[in-house]
């Protein structure tokens, strides 16, 4: 069901100071092409607040079913509340690229670790609650997408964050990280499990009723 997005141009801050590559990649017209402009205004102010150099916008190991079980409400057309029965809001994009923030009890950096990946290491000199004074961490390729979304080689999951604001990736990548954490931890109850998340990626699964696009849903399962 999708194509590859072409990705936001990417900052120039993260390139001059010799972080990850920032140099896009091809990618092909589709349907996905038009939520990477898809964006608000909240969203552009805040990632500015974290150190962006960018000009543009930004469950259970015990008990999978919940999250299965949400995702199955909404599709049945129950989408008065997300934080219905066992499931609840995960963090945003913007919640999870804040080196200096909190996702849920954890920190932000703990919540990567307990999700079972690493923000990246803090550069000699550089400021800790600019994302972009960090350097490598997990690349983006760890996760569960495959081609056209997951067509971002060498790129690290917080570079994806940084330099991609907007794009379809971004967005499932925020999805990813909280279905992740949602496995290894029992109080954080995601809406959706990681398989569902690459179903949804990959046109496997479709999007519940009442939401014009993928990035439109994934954006109604953040807190903020």
């Amino acid at each position: 069901m999708t194509k590859d997005l072409k990705p936001v141009t990417p900052a120039s801050h993260a390139a001059s100071n010799g972080h990850d590559d920032p140099t896009a990649v091809d990618a092909s017209p589709g349907s996905l092409a038009q939520h990477a402009n898809m964006t608000s205004d909240r969203t552009r102010r805040r990632l500015t607040g974290i150190g962006l150099g960018v000009p543009v916008l930004m469950t259970l190991i015990s008990k999978p079913a919940f999250g299965a079980q949400c995702l199955s409400n909404m599709m049945s057309g129950n989408l008065s509340d997300p934080n219905r029965g066992n499931c609840s809001k995960g963090w945003s994009p913007v919640g999870w690229v804040n080196p200096r923030g909190m996702i849920g009890s954890y920190t932000t950096l703990d919540a990567w670790a307990k999700a079972g990946y690493e923000y990246g290491v803090l550069e000699s000199g550089g400021n800790a609650t600019q994302a972009a004074d960090y350097k490598g961490g997990s690349l983006f390729s760890l996760t569960g997408f495959t081609a056209p979304v997951g067509n971002l080689p060498k790129k690290t999951m917080r570079n994806v964050f940084l330099n991609y604001p907007g794009s379809i990736q971004f967005h499932l990548l925020a999805a990813w990280l909280n279905a992740k954490l949602g496995e290894t931890d029992i109080n954080y109850n995601y809406i959706l499990t990681p398989t569902q998340v690459t179903g949804l990626a990959s046109g496997a699964l479709s999007i519940p009723p009442g939401y014009t696009n993928l990035q439109a849903f994934l954006e109604s399962t953040y807190r903020a």
